[in-house]
C-alpha cells in the first residue's frame, strides 16, 4: 500500500467518522426533545392543546435535526442582539414570520404553525427571563 491509497484510506475513514458523529449528535438531540416532551405530557396527566405549539414539539414533527434545532437558538440570539445593539423590537408578527422561515415552514403549511406557537416561545422564555426582548415582543402585540 503506497502513500497514495493509505491517504485516501484515512480521508475516507475520516468523512465515515464524521457522517457518524453528525448522525449520534442528531440522534441525541431527538433523543432529548423526546425525553422532554414525555416528562411535559406525565407531569400533565394529559395532552394538552398547548403542547402541540410548544416547540419541541414542532422540533420533533418537523423532524428537525440538532443542528436545525441550533438555528432556532440563534435565532433568537439574532432578535436579542438587534434589540440590545439597536433597540430594534420585532413585532410578534414579523418574529413569527422569522420563527417560521427557521423552522423551514413552507408556504402550504403556515396555517399549521399559529402564530400561538411564537407566542408560546416568547412567554416561555419571558418566564425564565432568558430572553429580554420577549416582554417588548408581547406587548407590541
Amino acid at each position: 500500500m503506497d502513500a497514495k491509497n493509505t491517504s485516501q484510506v484515512i480521508e475516507n475513514l475520516e468523512n465515515q467518522v464524521e457522517r457518524l458523529d453528525k448522525e449520534v449528535y442528531n440522534l441525541n438531540s431527538k433523543v432529548e426533545l423526546l425525553e422532554g416532551l414525555l416528562i411535559k405530557i406525565i407531569e400533565n396527566q394529559k395532552i394538552s392543546p398547548n403542547l402541540l405549539l410548544d416547540i419541541d414539539c414542532i422540533a420533533v414533527k418537523k423532524d428537525l435535526s440538532g443542528e436545525e434545532r441550533a438555528e432556532i437558538s440563534f435565532f433568537l440570539l439574532k432578535v436579542q442582539k438587534e434589540y440590545m445593539q439597536e433597540g430594534k423590537v420585532p413585532n410578534l408578527e414579523e418574529f413569527h414570520s422569522g420563527l417560521c422561515n427557521v423552522l423551514g415552514v413552507t408556504q402550504n403549511e403556515k396555517e399549521e404553525y399559529p402564530i400561538e406557537i411564537s407566542k408560546q416561545l416568547l412567554q416561555k422564555y419571558d418566564k425564565i427571563g432568558e430572553f429580554p426582548v420577549a416582554k417588548e415582543i408581547l406587548s407590541k402585540s
